[in-house]
C-alpha cells in the first residue's frame, strides 16, 4: 500500500499559498487570520476524505477515521498522528505541515484500501507549536498541563493577548482545560517531521528513527546599566552590552567545557537600547537557549547562568532580571513503536538511522503521557525555519509511506 504523492503535494501547495510572503517564506502565526484560513482548508480536506472532524477547546483540529466496524468492539484506543500548521514569522514550506497533511494522506489511503482495522486513527493539527504565545499550547492542553490561569496574561511580542486571539478564533479561553483527554483514549502518537539539521542528508539516509528529544532550558534575561555618551571614559561605565558580552562569553565557555557534541547553546534574540552609534547601551534583553540529552547538564547550565548574573548584580552594579521561558527535560520515545518504523524502512529499502532531535516538537509533550514516536526525513543542506527550507519529493513520499505503515500496524493491533 502506498500513499498518493501527487495528492499530498497538491495539499502542501494549497496550505503554502496561505500566508505566503514576498521574497519567500510563509507566515501563519498561531490564531492569526492566516492560521485560521489554513485550519479551514484542513477541515475542508478532512471532511472531503470522509473523516469525522472536530475542534477542541484549545483550537486543536482533529479528523477521525473509525476502525473497521466488522472488527472493532468499541473499546479500542485510537492511534493519533499529526503535527502543526502554524509557522514562525518567516517560516518554510514543510515544518509541521508535512506531518499534518502527510497524516491526512495516510488516513485517505487507509480508508480507500478497505483494510480491516481494530483501532480508530486520528489526524491532529496542534495549536501554537511555534510559540507565538505559549509553545506547545495545543499539546499541553491535550494532556491537561495548561488551564485558564496559565494563559490569561499571555501576550505575543507585539502585545497581542492570547485571550483576545482565542476569542477572535471562536474559542472560549475560560474553557481551555476542556481540551484535556484521558491518555487511555490513545494507544500511540506518531509525528512525521523534517529533520531540521543535516545529519540524514550528510550520511545518505532517507529515514530518521527519532529515539528522543533533547531537553530544552530557555531563559529571557534583561541587563540594565546606564546609557551615556560613547566618548565617556571607561572608568565607571555601566555599559549593558559589555555586561551582556561577558555573560555570553562565560556561558559559551561553560558549554565548551561541560557539554558533549550534542549539547548546544544559542543566544538567538538580542535587543539593545538606545541602539545608536554614539551611546553606550543602557539596557540589553536577550535569550539563552541550552539543549541536551543530559538533564544534569541542563540543570548545571541553569545554576551557572544564575551565578554569573548574580555576580553582575553584586560586583558590577547592574540590575538583572531573569525569567524562565521553557523547561523541558529530555524525552525518550517509546521503544515498542520504534521497531515498527525500522521494519517499514527496511522493507521498503529506505536507508535509515536512529537519532535524537535537537528541536522541540509536540511529540515530546505528548510522549510523557502517551506512547510516542517520531519519523524524520532529510532537509536539503539542513535548512529549516527559513524560506530556503526544502525537502525533496521522493523523501517526502518515503517518509509518509513509513508513517502509513507504522500507523496501520498499530491500528490493526501489531504493537502498542
Amino acid at each position: 500500500m502506498n500513499i498518493r504523492i501527487d495528492r499530498l503535494m497538491d495539499d502542501l501547495a494549497a496550505i503554502n499559498a496561505i500566508g505566503r510572503l514576498e521574497g519567500g517564506g510563509n507566515r501563519r502565526r498561531a490564531l492569526s487570520p492566516e492560521d485560521m484560513e489554513g485550519r479551514a482548508l484542513l477541515l475542508d480536506r478532512m471532511q472531503a476524505a470522509g473523516l469525522e472532524t472536530r475542534v477542541d477547546a484549545a483550537g486543536n483540529v482533529f479528523g477521525r477515521l473509525e476502525s473497521d466496524h466488522g472488527v472493532n468492539d468499541g473499546t479500542q484506543p485510537a492511534v493519533l498522528i499529526g503535527s502543526h500548521i502554524d509557522t514562525i514569522e518567516r517560516g518554510g514550506r514543510f515544518d509541521g505541515v508535512l506531518g499534518v497533511f502527510g497524516a491526512l494522506e495516510c488516513l485517505r489511503t487507509i480508508g480507500e484500501s478497505g483494510v480491516a482495522r481494530k483501532k480508530p486513527i486520528e489526524v491532529v493539527a496542534f495549536t501554537d507549536e511555534e510559540e507565538r504565545f505559549i509553545g506547545f499550547l495545543g499539546s499541553y492542553a491535550l494532556v491537561g498541563s495548561v488551564g485558564y490561569d496559565d494563559i490569561k496574561d499571555c501576550v505575543d511580542h507585539n502585545g497581542t493577548r492570547l485571550y483576545d486571539a482565542m476569542q477572535r478564533a471562536g474559542l472560549d479561553p475560560h474553557r481551555i482545560a476542556d481540551a484535556a483527554v484521558d491518555p487511555a483514549d490513545y494507544c500511540a502518537f506518531l509525528e512525521l517531521h523534517i529533520e531540521q539539521g543535516s545529519v540524514l542528508e550528510r550520511e545518505g539516509k532517507i529515514i530518521g528513527v527519532v529515539d528522543g528529544v533533547k531537553g530544552n532550558f530557555r531563559w529571557g534575561v534583561t541587563i540594565t546599566g546606564q546609557t551615556d555618551h560613547a566618548g565617556a571614559p571607561l572608568t565607571g561605565r555601566k555599559d549593558a552590552f559589555s555586561a551582556f558580552h561577558d555573560v555570553a562569553a562565560r556561558m559559551i565557555a561553560f558549554r565548551n567545557k561541560h557539554g558533549d557534541d550534542d549539547s548546544t547553546l544559542t543566544i538567538g534574540r538580542v535587543l539593545m537600547e538606545p541602539n545608536i552609534e554614539t551611546a553606550q547601551p543602557g539596557r540589553v534583553e536577550f535569550s539563552v537557549d541550552f539543549r541536551s540529552s543530559s538533564v544534569g547538564f541542563l540543570r548545571r547550565a541553569d545554576s551557572t547562568l544564575s551565578s554569573v548574573l548574580q555576580e553582575l548584580t553584586e560586583n558590577g552594579g547592574y540590575t538583572v532580571d531573569r525569567h524562565q521561558i521553557l523547561v523541558e527535560d529530555p524525552v525518550e520515545f517509546d521503544r515498542g513503536i520504534r521497531p515498527a518504523i525500522e521494519r517499514s524502512a527496511e522493507k521498503r529499502g529506505y536507508p535509515w538511522r536512529a537519532m535524537p532531535s535537537g528541536a522541540g516538537h509536540d511529540a515530546q509533550v505528548i510522549g510523557r503521557h502517551i506512547p510516542s514516536a517520531m519519523i524524520f526525513v532529510p532537509s536539503v543542506d539542513g535548512r529549516s525555519h527559513c524560506p530556503e527550507e526544502f525537502t525533496r519529493t521522493p523523501d517526502i513520499e518515503a517518509g509518509v509511506n513509513v508513517l502509513l505503515d507504522t500507523a496501520l500496524s498499530l491500528a490493526i493491533g501489531e504493537g502498542t
